[in-house]
């Protein structure tokens, strides 16, 4: 009878048949596969990648880390305040000085570029002497008016999803429900920068190995996942 109750009339092969010869040298090199997802930072967006073991031998993965690489070329970084002229918004005969524009307008400016409040914004250092000219907003030259603020940054550490993984060649997955970022992972600041498995995790040479994300919150950009670990040059089969 089988482990689960039924015949199997196949002779199952001992693992110790897939054993290296004894006299053949394993020799063990450091490797790290990386994994690399696009983020759109849409709530729900589901990506995935898959990764090959090479045919040089067996990999064991110690630990796992990730950053992300936010894309800030989605939306524009520099814009200018847009001035109410007559319930148009241009700038066009306004006299004030620059430093007399309103949040209002700073606000607008912002939503041209399809940003808001929430990313915050600042003076751009270019553009300090123009600030403190006293310039006229007539007299300033709208490509020049457009450069005025830059957003504020998008902290990495704000990137939230689920991830979980899998080796795709055997179906075994290792964990029983897609896990939160920083529940298995930590916060993508540098604090902690992987994570140590409970016990070694071996892959066998052509196999697969899949991570899955489902984003929950944050800036577009590239996330990175890296499996670090070793490899064992030589072992067709994991040892028993």
């Amino acid at each position: 009878m089988g482990q689960f109750g039924y015949s199997n009339p196949i002779k199952v092969p001992q693992r110790a048949a897939a054993r290296p010869n004894a006299g053949a040298a394993v020799k063990t090199i450091p490797f790290d596969y990386v994994f690399q997802f696009a983020l759109q930072g849409s709530p729900t967006n589901k990506v995935q990648d898959v990764v090959e073991i090479s045919a040089e031998g067996v990999f064991v993965a110690l630990s796992v880390g990730y950053s992300l690489a936010t894309d800030e070329r989605r939306t524009p970084r520099r814009f200018g305040p847009a001035v109410s002229e007559g319930g148009i918004l241009e700038a066009v005969s306004d006299n004030r000085p620059l430093a007399d524009v309103t949040l209002g307008e700073i606000a607008a400016g912002l939503e041209k570029i399809g940003a808001d409040l929430t990313r915050g914004f600042r003076l751009n250092p270019d553009a300090a002497n123009l600030f403190a000219s006293g310039l006229p907003l007539s007299s300033i030259a709208q490509g020049s008016l457009d450069q005025v603020f830059e957003l504020g940054s998008v902290a990495a550490e704000e990137v939230s999803f689920l991830y979980s993984i899998d080796a795709g060649a055997t179906g075994r997955e290792y964990q029983n429900k897609a896990i939160h970022n920083i529940a298995g992972l930590g916060i993508a600041n540098g604090d902690r920068p992987f994570r140590p498995f409970a016990k070694p995790i071996m892959f066998e040479l052509r196999s697969f190995i899949r991570i899955q994300i489902e984003e929950i919150s944050g800036p577009p950009g590239t996330l990175f996942i890296v499996l670090q670990g070793y490899k064992m040059l030589g072992a067709g089969r994991i040892p028993v």
